[in-house]
């Protein structure tokens, strides 16, 4: 698992050689406006797991049959879980790089309407999780939902210049799903809890909105905090 995620460091050499070859363009303009990738991705970051944490509590003390099974023990998480973290970095910065940096700049800088260059790395971004195997007739729902999230991403990305406030965003979402509440299926190996919500079932479906509702809030408010 964390060989797959580290492996993903090969995908971020892509944009890297064709901005500069094709383009004739550092590989920095990648990542967008100097000085400020880390800050937006921090400012980004917390805001998700503040939000995050907040609806978990919320959503824990409603009634239901959701709840989640024992991972990995503590002990073991806690010894892969620099190495983990590292390769979500690396995982998560490679497909910024691809989507919302070299995808969404080439297309800004040949279409002025938002509805191409915002939507087209979305709409591929999100087709590219469809997992029709794993999520059953769900995949739709999760596709959607990716979809959502690529959007948000862009929007930030376009907004602040740099793709920092994505990347945190993308880091922050994706270490919650690997490494602390995992859905199960193929990625399920170095989280701590597993939920016993079958991505295959109708309460998953309940899961996505949630979690896009709590998406939504967390545009919002890095909007509002990305200013400063």
């Amino acid at each position: 698992m964390i060989a797959l995620l580290w492996s993903f460091a090969a995908l971020a050499i892509g944009p890297m050689i064709a901005v500069r070859l094709l383009h004739g363009r550092s590989i920095r303009s990648l990542f967008g406006r100097g000085g400020t990738v880390l800050r937006d991705f921090v400012k980004a970051a917390a805001t998700l797991i503040v939000i995050y944490v907040l609806g978990i509590t919320v959503t824990s003390l409603l009634p239901g049959e959701e709840g989640t099974l024992p991972g990995l023990d503590l002990r073991r998480w806690l010894t892969f879980l620099p190495l983990a973290l590292i390769g979500i970095g690396i995982q998560t910065l490679a497909e910024e790089l691809v989507f919302r940096g070299y995808l969404l700049q080439q297309l800004a800088a040949r279409f002025r309407s938002p509805l191409i260059y915002l939507l087209l790395p979305s709409i591929l971004f999100a087709l590219l999780h469809y997992e029709p195997g794993l999520m059953g007739p769900n995949a739709i729902y999760v596709v959607a939902a990716t979809g959502l999230f690529g959007l948000v991403a862009a929007d930030l990305t376009a907004r602040t210049g740099s793709i920092g406030a994505a990347w945190g965003l993308h880091f922050a979402n994706n270490a919650a799903a690997l490494l602390f509440v995992s859905s199960g299926g193929a990625l399920q190996g170095l989280a701590l809890r597993i939920s016993t919500v079958a991505p295959e079932t109708e309460g998953f479906v309940a899961m996505i909105v949630i979690d896009a509702v709590m998406l939504a809030i967390v545009w919002g408010l890095c909007r509002l905090v990305l200013r400063r």
